[in-house]
């Protein structure tokens, strides 16, 4: 297994298991997780009015189906942490598809949970508002490395003025 696949499985590895870290958060602030008493109350897991157990038609599958979404969410964070490709065309079309698999499973997640109840359209802009505000922030720091790096080798303006100008 080369090192670029490790670091891709650790990520989702690691991001799928802080996805369960969040749904059991969520469950606890919901009340359908207790830390104490005898065992977790798992009916409406996490959205306590079951409406995914009532599309599923039963509560287990309903949980096992709330831990994979909240898995593969974690694990879709998880791998955009790592740098997706080195030319501008690979990475467009890498960021494209990580968006679309999120914007999937978000809209997959807000379905199961709320069907009939809420919309995913919200959910779905909120993220795509965040991934615009992360290419931003990105895209200004690539600027301001870009323009070290140019200083470094010469080739900003101020730089060049100043050797014509000796």
């Amino acid at each position: 297994m080369t090192e670029t696949k490790k670091a891709w499985l650790v990520r989702i590895v690691l991001g799928g298991l802080f996805g369960w870290a969040v749904l059991l958060l969520i469950g606890f602030i919901a009340g359908s997780v207790s830390l104490f008493g005898n065992s977790p109350a798992f009916r409406g897991f996490v959205f306590v009015d079951g409406t995914m157990e009532h599309l599923l038609g039963s509560e287990a599958l309903a949980v096992t189906v709330q831990f994979l979404l909240f898995f593969l969410l974690g694990a879709g964070a998880g791998v955009a942490t790592l740098p997706f490709a080195d030319d501008g065309k690979e990475l467009l079309l890498r960021s494209a598809l990580h968006f679309l698999y999120m914007e999937g499973l978000t809209a997959l997640t807000v379905w199961l949970n709320f069907a009939g109840h809420e919309s995913p359209l919200p959910w779905m802009a909120a993220l795509a508002l965040l991934y615009v505000l992360i290419w931003g922030i990105r895209w200004i720091f690539w600027w301001f490395e870009l323009g070290a790096i140019r200083e470094k080798l010469g080739l900003t303006r101020r730089k060049r003025q100043k050797e014509e100008a000796r």
